[in-house]
């Protein structure tokens, strides 16, 4: 008997691979093993024993030690309707717990009773005052499907855990939270600062669309590295529409990040661009648009960058502390295209006089720009004392690269070209257009420059 209910269960599970399954072997009410159904290719009976096929390997067990093989769905429903939601946890006794109270719901794992790796919460409907609170302990999905969300006093959605998040898109998506956070114990600090706050790496996929409006401070917060492999992302905030403390990818899908005071993109590490769009505009004064401490990696995608800050810069990349010596960071575009458009801005100057120059790009170390790399930065008439490409170090333009800037600055000193060190060019296209009082870099003040006229440095 147990045989023959073994071998039906395995039947079923040839008409549900397609989805989200785990068969689980059981001894009493202890799971000996969990394996997801689309690894599975077969299960066999021979010598008294259960065998389970995988691609890889394959695994048995003694029968008299089987008493049941069960398969569950690793995905766990959430539908949002205003103050409530509707749950269907296929896991619940298995180790996770969904609570709600009212349209706000608790997750919690427990891992001793099952392996929760890699269980999706399927997130969908619509609420005016909902959120999503889990602690994971392994690897999570959230599944975004048409899900509108937004809260009155804290974060919507905040994986506080230390493993990995995959959010899915499907459909349109919106996520927003509010000005204040009412009721929040702010006297100890609230961390869940953002609209979605994830403790770990979190990545982002799928063919859908996600809105985000950080009403209180930043749009989306995470806490290691974030990446972005497909979906139309668009985050707007008070502070920084993205703030990622380690790196930031785009591999594929869209990005586009706004702040109201702040940076939009705001990475302590590097930000790696290899395909996909990302566009970013900075309002505020001396802020940035883009901007990390580490390295700016472009090798392909297209990148628009809009500033309209007085004092304010497109692409910013400083200098890492290494343990209390810091290290310039560089800014390499080897591939894909970059346009920076900087408006009719100024200087912007601080209480104490200091003063603080626009820019399209600025490193603290070198600028490389080389390959097949298209980059443009403009300047409008209008505007006064802009550094188009500015660096601390030096500026190096190679290859079948192609370099556009054009700044009219028509008043204020200003410069295309700006550096602490030396501009090599080797075997690159570039155009540069300054107006007559404005030098290209320090050592050559004449106008306008093509292609053919620029001098060569090889290196």
């Amino acid at each position: 008997m147990k045989k023959g209910l073994l071998f039906a269960v395995a039947a079923l599970s040839a008409t549900v691979s397609f989805a989200d399954y785990r068969a689980v072997i059981f001894k009493g009410n202890v799971p000996l093993s969990q394996t997801k159904v689309s690894n599975i290719k077969s299960y066999t009976t021979a010598e008294k024993k259960l065998t389970q096929h995988t691609e890889d390997s394959s695994k048995s067990f003694d029968l008299i030690g089987v008493d049941s093989l069960v398969f569950f769905s690793d995905t766990v429903f959430v539908n949002y309707s205003e103050g409530a939601v509707s749950v269907q946890n296929p896991l619940a006794g298995l180790g996770v717990s969904v609570v709600a109270d009212g349209a706000n719901v608790t997750v919690s794992t427990d891992t001793t009773v099952f392996d929760m790796k890699d269980v999706v919460f399927a997130l969908s409907g619509a609420s005016t005052n909902g959120s999503f609170y889990m602690e994971q302990l392994k690897r999570t999905t959230l599944l975004f499907d048409n899900l509108t969300l937004h809260n009155n006093s804290k974060a919507v959605v905040a994986m506080s855990g230390n493993k990995g998040v995959t959010i899915e898109l499907k459909g349109v998506n919106t996520l927003t939270d509010a000005p204040t956070r009412l009721g929040a114990d702010l006297t100890t600090g609230d961390t869940t600062n953002a609209a979605i706050y994830v403790n770990d790496n979190l990545t982002f996929q799928g063919s859908g669309s996600l809105s985000v409006q950080g009403g209180y401070k930043h749009g989306v917060f995470v806490k290691d590295d974030m990446t972005v492999n497909g979906g139309v992302i668009v985050s707007a905030a008070q502070k920084a529409g993205f703030r990622v403390k380690d790196n930031f990818y785009l591999l594929n899908g869209s990005v586009v990040a706004n702040s109201e005071a702040g940076s939009s993109i705001d990475v302590n590490d590097s930000i790696f661009v290899r395909g996909g769009a990302l566009g970013a505009t900075v309002v505020a004064d001396d802020e940035k648009a883009i901007t990390c401490d580490g390295s700016y990696l472009q090798s392909g995608g297209t990148v628009q960058v809009k500033v309209e800050g007085n004092g304010a810069k497109g692409i910013k990349v400083g200098s890492l502390d290494l343990g209390g010596s810091l290290s310039p960071g560089s800014m390499d575009i080897s591939g894909g295209i970059l346009n920076v458009a900087v408006g009719a801005v100024s200087k912007f100057v601080e209480d104490d006089g200091e003063e603080s120059s626009p820019a399209g790009l600025k490193a603290d170390g070198a600028i490389r720009i080389s390959g097949t790399a298209q980059v443009e930065v403009t300047a409008p008439e209008g505007s006064s004392g802009v550094k188009g490409i500015s660096a601390d170090n030096d500026i190096y333009v190679s290859g079948a690269s192609k370099v556009n800037v054009s700044v009219l600055s028509g008043s204020g000193k200003s410069w295309c070209y700006k550096t602490d060190g030396t501009i090599y060019v080797n075997k690159a296209c570039v155009t540069t257009v300054c107006n007559e009082d404005n030098p290209k870099y320090d050592s050559d003040k004449s106008g306008t420059y093509k292609c053919a006229a620029f001098k060569y440095i090889d290196y």
